[in-house]
């Protein structure tokens, strides 16, 4: 089982998204505080790049929190780097669109900048939630459904490896 249930990854500028967001989860959908990975609450000073990669390679999910522009690349890049880790190592990716995006299609031209078309391919196909202020609790309600529905995914794939090995 992984360790994490999702892996939060979001701008340093919308940090208070990230709280947002691992907050109302905790608080109102009774994950723990340790189900939801979120760098400024899990991460001390130490090791931070191997903390990250370990814990995007250990989440079942991650939680991409997606405003305008946010694609733009910046120097010393860590948000795109996790999308990088997440697709690289088979963590279903989960966008929560903010500030009226309902889609990546507004942002193409800034994925282009940051991202091959086979990962943004893959970026397209994801499933993603648009934050709605007046309508948060739904939106909070199918975050966490899809958060859980990829937790039990990941073990349901480990079951069945250790079936299988079993077997042989």
């Amino acid at each position: 089982m992984k360790k994490y249930k999702a892996f939060i990854s979001y701008r340093k500028k919308f940090g208070n998204n990230a709280d947002l967001i691992k907050n109302t989860l905790v608080n109102e959908y009774h994950f723990s505080k340790n189900d939801i990975f979120l760098d400024k609450h899990n991460i001390g000073p130490e090791q931070f790049d191997a903390r990250i990669e370990s814990s995007i390679r250990n989440s079942s999910s991650l939680v991409l929190i997606v405003t305008p522009h946010c694609f733009n690349p910046k120097e010393n890049d860590w948000f795109i780097n996790e999308i990088k880790l997440a697709l690289n190592n088979h963590v279903t990716i989960i966008p929560i669109f903010f500030d009226g995006l309902k889609d990546l299609t507004t942002e193409l031209s800034d994925l282009r900048l940051s991202f091959s078309e086979e990962e943004i391919e893959q970026l397209k196909k994801t499933q993603g939630v648009q934050y709605n202020f007046d309508f948060s609790e739904q939106t909070f309600s199918t975050l966490s459904d899809f958060i859980n529905k990829c937790h039990m995914k990941t073990d349901n794939r480990k079951q069945h490896r250790k079936l299988i090995f079993r077997e042989i």
